[in-house]
């Protein structure tokens, strides 16, 4: 995966705190571009009118010279401590997902990168909700940083499903395992590749088909063998890599199987696919792929197929 732009969206009461330092460490080591970006949200008069006789725009444009000020400091503290990195900053008005949507696509950048924690909140991946619009419209990748970050990433996670029966499901698994063994090159970190499974219609075969436990389970075992070959055969290009590869092939549901061995394994960073109405049957779709995600403590990078289709930039 070649990251050569990173888009950092900060929200008007934000304050660069070291969790965004997880982020500029990694663009530091791949000596990439840092644009900061403030989305201020529109002021209409009538919000303003019950509260002062100041006009709409001339609060607007107080809030805009103090953030741009803001990210000027920001712009300056961390260039003197990245030195690698080129940081700019952007200032735009709107709403914030979608602006942030449209710069990322329109100035070509490679990965958006945003703290999602938030102080108020009782557990770290509970995301606001301009980072679940990113998570369902953003064809440019996501990565989510959380409260419970380590400043060093150990241990990377792809999770893939290698019987996705689409040619955009197959290219996917491709790009969530280039990214995750970027991630984990650059941070000298291992890499886990994960996929979950379920021997299909295992329920019938049991209450229809009247088959032998011992049937069912050599039946499983088959379908076992199948996935193992093809997550092998997902994995070869990274075995050129200089990574430590960990293959995991575990049999459950993945919102379910997936959170337990990410918290059990301290694993730091999680890749995976968000899917929604692209037809790709198998990926984590929708309210699946919420659930398991509130339900890790780690960092996150989503990624959607080539073809997904932005409802923003329809």
């Amino acid at each position: 995966m070649n990251i050569q732009k990173i888009l950092v969206p900060i929200s008007p009461e934000q304050t660069v705190t070291e969790r965004f330092h997880q982020i500029f460490q990694f663009a530091n080591k791949k000596k990439v571009s840092v644009t900061l970006l403030s989305v201020i949200e529109q002021i209409t008069p009538n919000c303003v009118a019950q509260y002062t006789q100041q006009a709409s725009w001339e609060i607007l444009d107080q809030i805009k010279n103090e953030q741009q000020k803001k990210l000027e400091s920001d712009v300056n503290a961390l260039s003197a401590q990245y030195k690698d990195c080129a940081f700019n900053y952007e200032l735009v008005s709107g709403i914030p997902f979608v602006e942030i949507i449209k710069k990322a696509s329109e100035g070509k950048f490679n990965l958006i990168a945003i703290d999602a924690g938030r102080g108020y909140k009782s557990r770290a991946a509970q995301f606001g909700s301009t980072t679940r619009h990113l998570m369902r419209k953003s064809p440019t990748p996501l990565w989510t940083v959380v409260s419970d970050y380590q400043a060093k990433i150990n241990r990377v996670l792809a999770a893939v499903d290698v019987a996705a029966p689409t040619d955009d499901g197959l290219e996917l698994n491709k790009k969530i395992i280039s990214c995750a063994a970027a991630f984990a090159a650059a941070n000298e970190a291992e890499l886990y590749v994960f996929h979950a499974w379920r021997l299909f219609g295992e329920g019938y075969f049991r209450s229809w088909g009247r088959l032998s436990e011992l049937e069912i389970a050599e039946y499983a075992l088959k379908e076992r063998d199948a996935r193992n070959e093809k997550l092998t055969e997902l994995t070869r290009p990274v075995e050129e890599a200089k990574i430590t590869l960990h293959q995991v092939l575990s049999e459950g549901e993945p919102e379910e199987i997936l959170p337990a061995f990410i918290n059990q394994n301290g694993v730091d960073l999680l890749v995976m696919g968000t899917v929604c109405r692209t037809g790709i049957a198998g990926f984590l779709i929708g309210n699946k792929a919420e659930n398991l995600l509130d339900a890790v403590r780690c960092s996150v990078i989503t990624l959607k197929p080539e073809h997904f289709d932005s409802p923003v930039l329809g």
